[in-house]
């Protein structure tokens, strides 16, 4: 008994040992000219990785990035990627830095989280890592590096009025112009608004206002010198000459204006998340395993809160609630406006120019 159990085992055995050897290709030498010297049994399974440098497209998590060069090197018998800072740099990890004095870097050094794979069909470096890690990318925004001050320019905008009437052969008239000069140049644009008035045989010149300004497009903020007023946000609005360097909320993506709570969560599988407010769909996004977050909902207008769930792909899902109420100067998370104001006051009845000085901050 014993001896025919063993026989029975190796005829089981034997095909499948005949399966997985089918999956490796032969090559005839005969046809292959000049390939004596070549070891072919490499490419067997395919078409294998070699070391050596590589330009391709980085692609992070589905989303190409950039064209990027980088070396590939044999490490303790196995091959990967020499991340170099320019490398670094185009993964927009968020929270990460650099190590002075590194010169390169395996991916399980910077976080072991992350995995790679190399696509020669496609010439694609494809990263996968939990969305978590990565820098936001918001709906909308713009690479703060192709971001230029445009061309030199002058502008004039002028509005004007002439009104005449004649009662009893009498005549009378009145003629109005206004004006909006810029110069643009250097980065810095220069304003001017002024009215002139003519009535009767009287004429006056109004000068409103005259400023320079500039965009400080890392902070997404402008700086303007010159007569100008507060916002106005939490204090009444006055005139003053001096300095304002403030946020600009013109300068941000519309997914980070007003105000939306931030939705975090972890998958556990490549998963499609959803977000719905009263049953209308707000958000949708495809995520990798680990830990998300979405803090670029663009803001509504109606109330209630947000359901958010997670369909994983092995058909399971996960469904939780986030409060939400949209209340007069809430900020999203993480986000800081400021306002900074310093000069002279510039109003109608107030003797003199006294020193002023006015700081908010929304956070």
């Amino acid at each position: 008994m014993k001896l025919r159990e063993i026989k029975f085992g190796l005829m089981l055995l034997l095909p499948w040992q005949e399966a997985w050897a089918a999956e490796a290709f032969s090559f005839n030498r005969a046809h292959l000219h000049g390939a004596a010297q070549v070891d072919l049994q490499k490419y067997q399974y395919g078409n294998p990785l070699h070391a050596g440098q590589y330009r391709s497209t980085l692609s992070v998590n589905g989303r190409d990035l950039a064209e990027e060069t980088f070396v590939i090197q044999e490490r303790d018998g196995q091959l990967e990627p020499c991340i170099s800072p320019s490398l670094f740099d185009a993964l927009q990890l968020k929270d990460a830095q650099w190590p002075a004095a590194a010169t390169c870097l395996r991916f399980s050094q910077i976080n072991k989280a992350i995995g790679w794979e190399y696509d020669s069909g496609e010439n694609v470096l494809r990263v996968n890592m939990p969305q978590a890690l990565l820098q936001p990318h918001y709906r909308g925004a713009v690479n703060l590096k192709k971001v230029d001050s445009g061309v030199p320019a002058a502008v004039l905008r002028y509005q004007a009025n002439s009104y005449q009437s004649i009662v009893d052969g009498d005549s009378s008239s009145h003629h109005y112009l206004g004006l909006d000069a810029s110069l643009r140049a250097f980065g810095w644009r220069l304003h001017h608004q002024s009215s002139y008035q003519a009535q009767e045989g009287n004429t006056h010149w109004d000068s409103i206002a005259t400023w320079a300004e500039r965009s400080v497009v890392n902070w997404a903020s402008t700086l303007r010198l010159g007569q100008g007023w507060t916002n106005g946000t939490f204090f009444d609005s006055v005139s003053f000459i001096g300095g304002r360097l403030a946020t600009d909320v013109r300068m941000l993506p519309g997914s980070r204006r007003g105000f939306a709570p931030s939705v975090s969560g972890v998958a556990r599988t490549n998963a499609r998340v959803t977000v719905t407010q009263n049953g209308a769909l707000l958000y949708e996004a495809t995520v990798p395993p680990g830990k998300f977050t979405f803090d670029d909902l663009y803001p509504t207008n109606a109330g209630g809160d947000l359901q958010v769930t997670i369909h994983e792909a092995d058909g399971s899902q996960e469904t939780f609630t986030v409060p939400y109420a949209a209340l007069p100067g809430l900020v999203r998370a993480g986000a800081v406006y400021y306002d900074l104001s310093l000069g002279y006051l510039d109003e109608d009845g107030i003797a003199g120019r006294p020193g002023f000085g006015e700081a908010t901050v929304q956070y």
